[in-house]
């Protein structure tokens, strides 16, 4: 059964009806408890098919006694439509009303976290601590995510965004851990940034509902993919440290007032690790890619980011491969790390920017 609902009144004079909010409520107290919308007449996303429809006018259906509320994308040919979940109200409630207050306080701890590395006298027990509480409410974000969808948010960018935050966020607690400033500095900034970021984007839970379910095999490429980003972040982390200490050698002053504590040798060991690292877990998200050539979760936005995985493997093997025949180090490596970091996002950047015009 359909019927046609009009919405967007503005002032206080006669609209055009039936209202969309009460053709919903009117709908679920007759007995109705599916209930699927899809905004015909919009030419594309917008506040009023994201937010008013999304969730307002969803809001009020499952208030009224709907169970299950599905928003079909303003393009019915868009790849989202297919294999799209549904979600029950409690399902709703959970990614509404918790999962952004998760986030933020990840962010809170995460950026304590950072803070801590300015003072004094800092504390490297209380540092941990910030860093671990912040990755245990970023999990719990994910485990309700994954709970509402059996699923992690892999098939949108500010979700892919916030696990590169979470990987940020674990290669700092190591670092921590281990006593590497270069890995704690940066890689806390970064979890920071990739976890508000996201999280304050209008259309983050939006994006959430409305992805595609996704396959073991997407999430498994993302997770190693996202594990490379950090990498990444960790390197430019040792490349930084590494400039920075080189500069105060040159001012002939003490190299520890540059903020990091470590020999320059051992920041240019973990640089190095970083890239190769990188390098092989970006291989192993190619591999998985390929691997699912012939899955049923496989389309043409997967296949274009394998195919942008691949591009940013091979500038990162061979960049890891030179480091491994010590044919760079040094200065020349330190640049060429944060060069490397650039490109890895200038090629993801097309194909997340894809997705969110889809």
């Amino acid at each position: 059964k359909s019927c046609v609902a009009y919405q967007s009144q503005m002032g206080k004079g006669t609209w055009i009806g039936p209202k969309a909010d009460e053709k919903a409520g009117e709908l679920a107290s007759g007995g109705v408890k599916e209930l699927t919308v899809s905004p015909a007449s919009f030419a594309c996303e917008c506040s009023e098919t994201i937010d008013e429809l999304g969730g307002k006018l969803r809001g009020v259906f499952l208030e009224s006694g709907g169970q299950r509320f599905n928003l079909l994308p303003r393009c019915l040919g868009c790849r989202r439509q297919a294999g799209r979940p549904t979600f029950n109200a409690t399902s709703i409630i959970f990614m509404t009303y918790f999962t952004p207050y998760f986030f933020f306080a990840a962010f809170a701890f995460y950026a304590m976290a950072f803070a801590a590395n300015f003072f004094p006298e800092r504390r490297t027990g209380g540092q941990i601590a910030l860093i671990a509480a912040g990755l245990a409410a970023h999990t719990a974000a994910f485990a309700i995510l994954f709970a509402c969808d059996s699923s992690i948010p892999a098939g949108y960018p500010q979700g892919l965004s916030e696990i590169i935050g979470w990987f940020c966020a674990a290669i700092a607690l190591a670092g921590a851990a281990l006593k590497i400033e270069a890995f704690t500095k940066l890689p806390t900034a970064a979890a920071a940034a990739l976890t508000v970021l996201p999280a304050f984007c209008p259309t983050f839970l939006e994006s959430a509902m409305r992805q595609p379910s996704v396959g073991v095999v997407a999430q498994a490429h993302a997770v190693f993919a996202a594990l490379s980003y950090a990498l990444m972040f960790a390197a430019a982390a040792c490349a930084l440290a590494a400039m920075g200490k080189r500069a105060a050698l040159k001012r002939r002053g003490d190299a520890v007032k540059s903020g990091f504590g470590m020999p320059l040798g051992r920041l240019n060991k973990a640089l190095k690790i970083s890239i190769v690292a990188a390098a092989i877990a970006m291989a192993l998200a190619v591999a998985i890619g390929f691997a699912a050539l012939g899955a049923a979760d496989f389309d043409a936005y997967m296949g274009a980011k394998v195919a942008a995985g691949l591009c940013i493997f091979l500038v990162q093997g061979y960049v890891a491969l030179n480091i491994l025949r010590q044919n760079i180090k040094g200065a020349p490596l330190e640049k060429l790390a944060i060069a490397l970091l650039i490109i890895s996002l200038i090629g993801l950047i097309p194909i997340e920017a894809r997705s969110l015009m889809q």
